[in-house]
């Protein structure tokens, strides 16, 4: 479940945390590694394609990123209900009280 916290409106699931990270005309989620905390990528609008996308982050100090099925399931889901709530006149907002994720 989405949660508006000090720092904006964020969500976890199993393995990623993701944080509303900027609202200008489309929203922007940072996709973070809930145990490491590191930044992962971004999920934003990418208007050639006219949809929301995930740009991972290029690498670390300590290596590449690398994501299982698990942890791209959690963003496929993320870009669903974002290009769901665009469809339905949202402009890219989600409607946080009542946006559920799979846990």
């Amino acid at each position: 479940m989405i949660i508006k916290t000090a720092k904006g409106w964020s969500f976890r699931t199993r393995f990623l945390f993701f944080q509303l990270s900027s609202r200008g005309e489309t929203d922007v989620w940072a996709v973070y590694n809930k145990k490491t905390t590191d930044l992962l990528g971004e999920c934003r609008w990418h208007a050639p394609r006219r949809q929301y996308c995930f740009y991972p982050r290029c690498y670390f100090h300590w290596g590449e990123v690398v994501l299982n099925a698990n942890c791209l399931t959690d963003i496929i889901d993320l870009l669903a209900a974002l290009k769901r709530d665009r469809r339905a006149g949202q402009s890219g907002r989600m409607k946080h009280e009542a946006h559920q994720t799979a846990a």
